[in-house]
């Protein structure tokens, strides 16, 4: 039988030193720099094209799809094996960070960084297991392909492009390397909506917060008359805010802590503190609304509480499948199941992770099923 773990020893040093590139590239949806080149911004079509020139260095057939989506290949067989995995990730965001977001920091054996668990740790893993099965002929009579999406934190618009749009075949199965482990059997549902109204606020003039819809908002800015009053009540409420006077404006910047939008009640969401004591001061209807609906972190203002809902985290290797809040590919595309290696505590603001490349060589060592004769 093939020893795995000794075939990876041999790649791991090529796959840290991959992810501490492909880290540093910052590659978010970026609005300032979309257009019909770059559809969601030139930091990720940088990422996707940073991975489609080490794949095709590696041999691998190779094509980026309008920016959206890189395909890797392996194999010529008419069933095939999909991986779906993303390189774009959720901005940083304000304070929080123990370490530099975009530098890939090795702490106690652990690495740290933006995206080394969700997405870029994960999607490296699998490329180098996809390589190292290559390399040593243990594919069998499948076509192993490898997607990479660029806009999977803002809603998957490259994987509908890919399966919707361009019509591209769908997985004869497959997995989505980023969640929990053992594996998903289920997700909530996800919404993302905008909501549009006239409001009455004659001492605030505009409000800003929030990077992504799938993340807490850590800061909440609002641009108000300038009141040393409700700066008063402010301290003397203990709220964690900043403010900044220009003659007859202020800036007051509300301070919450980001966490996964899956997870709400792990963070603290600066936009429900900011209008929850702006109504409490000035008694604004519309405010008060905003926060009635949304404060609750499972949903009950808006009706969407489930009572049964019951998630398990594990990482003993026994444990059942899970559900989970969070949203993956596997939603995306046929045939495809969430897993990763993601246990308790990992999914947080520096997003932790061990070396994933042992055990994704190990998930393609399915009996002879996946490599038959």
């Amino acid at each position: 039988m093939t020893n795995y773990r000794d075939l990876a020893k041999k790649y791991e040093e090529d796959l840290i030193s991959t992810l501490r590139k492909l880290v540093v590239i910052k590659s978010y949806y970026d609005e300032s720099t979309v257009s019909e080149e770059h559809p969601f911004g030139k930091g990720v079509t940088q990422g996707l094209e940073f991975l489609e020139e080490l794949a095709r260095k590696d041999g691998f057939k190779t094509k980026i799809y309008d920016n959206k989506v890189l395909e890797i290949i392996a194999g010529d067989y008419e069933q095939n094996v999909t991986l779906l995995a993303h390189t774009d990730v959720v901005p940083a965001g304000g304070a929080g960070w123990e370490y530099d977001p975009f530098v890939l920091t090795e702490v106690d054996g652990v690495l740290r960084g933006r995206s080394v668990s969700d997405d870029k740790g994960s999607l490296l893993s699998s490329y180098y297991a996809l390589k190292l099965l290559k390399d040593n002929n243990l594919l069998g009579k499948y076509q192993v392909r490898l997607l990479v999406g660029g806009n999977e934190e803002s809603g998957s618009a490259c994987m509908h492009h890919y399966f919707k749009t361009l019509k591209m075949k769908q997985p004869t199965l497959g997995f989505s390397p980023y969640a929990d482990f053992p594996l998903i059997y289920a997700k909530k549902g996800i919404i993302n909506y905008e909501a549009e109204g006239d409001f009455k606020l004659e001492k605030i003039h505009s409000f800003k917060g929030g990077v992504a819809f799938n993340s807490v908002i850590d800061n909440f800015v609002v641009n108000m008359d300038t009141d040393p009053k409700f700066i008063e009540f402010l301290k003397e409420n203990k709220v964690n805010f900043t403010h900044v006077e220009n003659g007859s404006n202020m800036d007051v910047t509300f301070i919450g802590k980001t966490a996964h939008g899956s997870t709400p009640e792990q963070g603290i969401n600066a936009c429900i503190v900011g209008v929850t004591n702006l109504n409490k001061f000035y008694n604004i209807k519309e405010l008060k609304k905003i926060a009635d609906l949304y404060t609750d972190h499972f949903g009950r203002g808006i009706n969407a509480y489930n009572e049964k809902k019951n998630r398990e985290e594990t990482g003993d290797i026994e444990s059942k499948p899970l559900a989970i809040g969070g949203g993956t590919y596997a939603k995306d595309a046929d045939n495809v199941i969430a897993f990763g290696l993601i246990f308790p505590e990992t999914h947080d603001n520096n997003k932790n992770s061990v070396l994933f490349i042992f055990i994704y060589c190990c998930i393609f060592d399915i009996d002879h099923d996946f490599r038959s004769e």
